[in-house]
């Protein structure tokens, strides 16, 4: 598989990669207009308070 060599290739000697996926609808998934205020999460200092609209990535509910 000549991709897959080539993106071996290329993440070698790196400690981080990040492949990010626009095209296969990832973190596309809507939350219920119902649930979107259990998602609140206050920022410190003066940045307000924000909702999710769609599904975080590693979204649980523990």
């Amino acid at each position: 598989m000549p991709i897959a060599e080539t993106m071996i290739d290329a993440a070698a000697g790196n400690e981080i990669m990040s492949l990010l996926d626009g095209y296969s609808g990832y973190n596309q998934i809507y939350i219920a207009a119902n649930d979107v205020s259990k998602t609140a999460f206050r920022c410190p200092g003066a940045l307000g308070v924000y909702e999710w609209v769609m599904m975080p990535f590693l979204a649980s509910l523990t």
